[in-house]
């Protein structure tokens, strides 16, 4: 099998969508063993362009002393993922982070709402990616079960930050990730 040989910068963007637990979608109640399929594409909650995606995994050391069969001991190192993360810094504000940034459940439009109810700020549900080439084509296309979290809380004002999440994957049967050729 011939590998892909890409440039430096394949990736001139991405999109994100997201499906919230216990929402029902097409009949489907969503959760780790519930996605509803992305036909029409209005299914998942577009979250926005997506300027940064970086994986990143936590990890946990365990050093040891291992017997040698010929008589004394060595020092063994073992490295053990313990949490795989996907980090996003999207372009532009979506419900999500403004719910977890002033502590509320799902906002409702034009109604009056109270901060700060929701302890833990945190959002279970699917999250989608696509990243996309210059060419248009998706260069690659990743489904998973995770649970969203405000990685840095967004700034407005004269110089604005962008909105960083944080998504934990949580592992589900029906994650998938997907290279298209």
């Amino acid at each position: 099998m011939a590998s892909r040989l890409l440039t430096l910068r394949p990736k001139i963007g991405g999109f994100a969508y997201f499906l919230r637990a216990g929402d029902t979608v097409d009949s489907v109640t969503v959760s780790a063993t519930g996605k509803p399929d992305n036909d029409p594409t209005t299914n998942w909650t577009d979250i926005g362009v997506v300027a940064m995606f970086q994986p990143r995994v936590e990890e946990q050391e365990d050093k040891y002393r291992k017997p040698l069969p010929s008589g004394g001991y060595v020092n063994v190192d073992e490295t053990h993922v313990t949490g795989e993360f996907f980090d996003v810094d999207l372009e532009n504000m979506t419900d999500i982070a403004f719910e977890m940034m002033f502590g509320m459940s799902k906002i409702t439009l034009g109604t009056a709402q109270l901060g700060g109810r929701v302890l833990e700020r945190k959002v279970n549900g699917w999250l989608s990616y696509q990243g996309r080439q210059q060419s248009g084509t998706d260069l690659v296309q990743i489904n998973v079960w995770v649970q969203a979290r405000l990685r840095e809380m967004p700034a407005f004002g004269v110089e604005p930050s962008l909105a960083k999440l944080s998504f934990q994957r949580l592992h589900s049967d029906l994650d998938t990730i997907v290279f298209p050729s």
